[in-house]
């Protein structure tokens, strides 16, 4: 919640004694948000059941907005646009909001929206996001609440093409569920369940994914062909899961397998597993971010035919080794402890 802080409230108007009722009136607000000296104002005027009101905002955030309610209505009839202008999120923060339009229309029982929004995430790279929907149970909260979004996003690492979705979510006794569904530029699905009133509790979460190119890698392509990624649990003690195959341009399949233990300060790594360099490797460890974010991780690795890396090298090796790695902010830190190495190197057996 952005801090306010010198507070000015100001309502002026009239109201007449008409059927319905006429009210003609101004109400404004000054004060500061996040340091930032800010300032809204709202003019109404009409019949309650055709209360026309536009509003302008300054400072934190500009924007404006205009529409109509019906305030006879008790499912409360309305629409409104709201256009807002250049926010960035942060000072620290390379993403800014260049501008947005957002569109609402209809009643406490079916909402419809409409949002579109342009940005920038540094290096001129240009953002875009459309999104339309709607929203329904919202006179009768108790039924429960569910809606469905369809979404496009556009930005250079979707490798000029554009993420396509839909989001469905219902809100019922308590509990959030959400589904997302992916087709474009790769395929994903998404099920979630939560309580959004208190994030203690137990909460699921399940991503599976297909044919996901990994953008940013010159000169070679990198595939998720198919996975999975499992949530269950609460922010102090959840299990997660990782099943996952991948295709390289040069270096070939690769799955990778692994569980482990996630709570706010770190997740323990089990049963890694990974099939890769037509070899294995078995691995486990500890990622920690409490004070700078490290990993220690054990590593037993057998038969990695080094030749799909370096095709003149004719070597396949067998090594345990831990390692460790540390990213302060003066750049990543890496040691390796080497405990075994067996194998051939260029025709010649390896022992160290």
């Amino acid at each position: 919640t952005a801090a306010m802080s010198e507070q000015q409230f100001k309502l002026v108007g009239t109201l007449q004694n008409e059927t319905p009722l006429y009210l003609d009136g101004r109400a404004e607000w000054t004060g500061a948000v996040d340091t930032v000296p800010s300032t809204a104002a709202l003019n109404f005027k009409g019949p309650l059941n055709a209360l026309a009101f536009d509003a302008t905002t300054d400072g934190f955030l500009m924007a404006r907005a205009d529409g109509d309610v019906d305030i006879t209505d008790p499912a409360l009839a309305f629409s409104a646009n709201v256009d807002h202008g250049e926010k960035r999120l942060s000072p620290e923060s390379e993403l800014r909001i260049e501008s947005g339009a957002l569109n609402v229309s209809g009643s406490m029982k079916v909402v419809k929206i409409r949002y579109e929004l342009r940005g920038n995430t540094g290096a001129n790279e240009k953002l875009t996001l459309n999104v339309e929907g709607q929203a329904s149970g919202l006179d009768a909260m108790d039924d429960g609440i569910d809606g469905s979004f369809d979404y496009r996003i556009g930005h250079p690492l979707l490798l000029e093409s554009a993420l396509e979705g839909r989001t469905v979510v219902a809100l019922k006794n308590d509990r959030l569920t959400i589904e997302n569904i992916t087709e474009a530029p790769f395929a994903s699905e998404l099920e979630a369940s939560l309580n959004p009133g208190d994030f203690d509790q137990q909460a699921t979460a399940a991503i599976s994914w297909n044919n996901f190119r990994v953008p940013g890698i010159p000169g070679a392509d990198l595939v998720a062909q198919n996975g999975q990624l499992r949530f269950n649990g609460t922010p102090a003690a959840a299990t997660v899961s990782l099943n996952s195959v991948w295709s390289h341009s040069e270096y070939g399949l690769a799955r990778i397998d692994t569980s482990g233990i996630l709570n706010e300060k770190k997740l323990s790594l089990s049963n890694g597993f990974a099939e890769l360099l037509n070899g294995t490797i078995d691995f486990a460890g500890l990622v920690d971010w409490r004070q700078i974010p490290s990993a220690n991780l054990t590593v037993d690795a057998k038969q990695i035919d080094v030749s799909v890396l370096r095709p003149e090298l004719d070597a396949r090796i067998n090594l345990a080794a831990e390692a460790r790695l540390d990213a302060p902010a003066s750049g990543l830190q890496t040691s390796i402890a080497l405990k075994q190495l067996t194998g051939t190197w260029l025709g010649q057996k390896l022992v160290a």
